[in-house]
């Protein structure tokens, strides 16, 4: 099991908490629950959440927003477990959509 270690105290794989480190080699998963290391972990390791549906996000309308925007949105749903979103655009009169 080679690859850099997150420090984390478990994971969540297969629908189960393994205790132990997650290690990392080139993006890919090399090994859960891995023992040892510099000290306690902490934290849980899980795969990213996917939200496919996101009006905005973050004080950001999709439906005006700009590109700028969508990069603010983006951002800021990262930073809470989302790693892949779709954004929607809810229906309203077509002179609120941004041109």
């Amino acid at each position: 099991m080679s690859g850099r270690r997150l420090g984390v105290a478990a994971a969540f794989a297969g629908g189960r908490i393994v205790p132990g480190d997650v290690t990392v080699d080139h993006g890919i998963v090399t090994g859960i629950g891995v023992p040892g290391g510099r000290g306690r972990g902490r934290g849980l390791a899980a795969p990213g959440f996917v939200d496919v549906q996101v009006n905005g996000f973050a004080g950001v309308d999709f439906t005006v927003a700009d590109v700028a925007g969508y990069g603010d949105a983006a951002a800021a749903i990262a930073r809470t477990g989302v790693t892949s979103f779709l954004a929607t655009i809810p229906t309203t009169h077509p002179d609120q959509y941004a041109v």
